[in-house]
């Protein structure tokens, strides 16, 4: 229990001063969305390709790795897919925030766990696992809004380009780039990315608990708890069960169930306003989940014997 509590204390303790920290007027309201500009578009992905750049990626189980994380996301969409047609297709547009709590996952909250858990060797393979998800991820949630509500205008060009320009994409790439390379970059190089890698998760976190909602925990119950015990239920177990059938090592098994046992992405709401979808629901949702997360992830590691 101890290695549980030293690996989340620290991400409450981000979060809730994030959370104060807005509360409380001391920082300019427009401080927290160049914050979270500041780590998404530039310190995660240079974490990203400091952190694999020097890592040994040559003997990992590629294709096992795939299987895994994507079974375990294919699964919790049949899951929830074929819950909303039992249920006679009620309200289009709030599936869509169930689907994207159901399959989404918040890679700042992922990438921190591993980090605590395994230090480097945990962010470069998070980093890998996120590259996969992230692909996958997008293309189902867009589609599904594109189907379910039908107010957006998005193109299956238009998704893949989103994805070419999507900064973790390309720390993952220019990380691998750098890695096959063989290249090792001058030490005041990779000193220069080291610190700046270093402030992105507390910088990403303090933004995470910033943007949370915490008067929309009442709001909206019933989709919260459909897409919640997907999230934190469904995915998570189908993964470790893969992870176990295909005989992926346990590091690696432990930071694939917790990238699919953590709360949904804060980015779902932007998604949910742009394409359509019911954001008021996909809001409950992002703060149901980042709440009760650290409720169900000790639950996780527990079991996963850490």
């Amino acid at each position: 229990m101890g290695t549980i509590a030293n690996a989340l204390i620290p991400l409450v303790i981000l979060l809730a001063a994030g959370q104060v920290l807005r509360r409380s007027g001391f920082l300019e309201a427009g401080f927290w969305s160049s914050a979270e500009k500041l780590a998404y578009y530039l310190l995660m992905p240079l974490l990203l390709v400091r952190t694999i750049g020097r890592s040994d990626v040559g003997g990992l189980a590629w294709g096992e790795m795939v299987g895994a994380v994507y079974g375990a996301i294919l699964a919790a969409a049949a899951v929830l897919v074929a819950l909303h047609l039992l249920r006679g297709r009620p309200q289009p547009r709030t599936f869509t925030s169930i689907f994207q709590g159901g399959v989404r996952y918040n890679a700042y909250i992922a990438l921190a766990l591993a980090e605590s858990l395994y230090q480097g060797e945990g962010i470069a393979m998070g980093a890998l696992i996120s590259g996969f998800m992230i692909i996958i991820i997008n293309i189902l949630c867009v589609t599904v809004l594109a189907l379910s509500a039908g107010n957006g205008r998005v193109s299956a060009l238009s998704v893949l380009a989103d994805l070419a320009r999507n900064p973790l994409i390309l720390g993952c790439v220019g990380g691998g780039l750098l890695n096959a390379s063989g290249v090792t970059l001058p030490v005041w190089a990779d000193d220069s990315l080291s610190l700046m890698g270093r402030m992105a998760l507390p910088i990403a976190l303090l933004c995470v608990g910033a943007s949370l909602d915490l008067s929309r925990l009442k709001g909206d119950v019933g989709p919260s708890l459909i897409a919640s015990a997907t999230q934190f239920v469904v995915k998570p177990g189908v993964a470790w069960g893969l992870c176990l059938g295909l005989g992926l090592p346990a590091m690696t098994t432990t930071v694939i169930v917790l990238f699919m046992a953590v709360p949904t992405a804060p980015s779902a709401y932007i998604l949910a306003r742009r394409m359509g979808g019911d954001y008021e629901a996909m809001a409950s949702i992002i703060a149901f989940q980042t709440v009760a997360g650290f409720a169900t992830m000790p639950l996780t590691l527990f079991a996963l014997g850490v």
